[in-house]
């Protein structure tokens, strides 16, 4: 219920002090939907590690928020998404994959 609470500040705080790291699919699929957290997980696994979730989360965040930034500068495709491979330790697909979803 604190995570419905705080919703997503705080909620991997919140995860590690309650000891919930791992919890079931239906359980997560609840959460993520109630508590509008958009965190991306294999919702065929019995279970989810909702540490991981959130991190994933987060970094997903901060390379969409680096692609935006470097298209408000004028960068290009190509440079974009070298520049973030290197800052962030992703794959070409990856970044790909996020400027797709820009895109749609």
């Amino acid at each position: 219920m604190k995570m419905l609470k705080y919703q997503k500040a705080g909620t991997i705080e919140v995860i590690k002090a309650t000891n919930h790291e791992m919890i079931d699919r239906e359980t997560a699929v609840f959460l993520n939907r109630v508590a509008k957290l958009d965190l991306e997980f294999d919702e065929k696994e019995d279970q989810v590690d909702m540490c991981k979730a959130m991190e994933d989360y987060r970094k997903k965040s901060e390379v969409t928020g680096a692609i935006k930034g470097m298209r408000r500068l004028g960068a290009s495709e190509n440079s974009i998404i070298t520049e973030v491979m290197e800052m962030y330790s992703v794959t070409r697909e990856y970044v790909l994959a996020i400027l797709k979803e820009q895109a749609a």
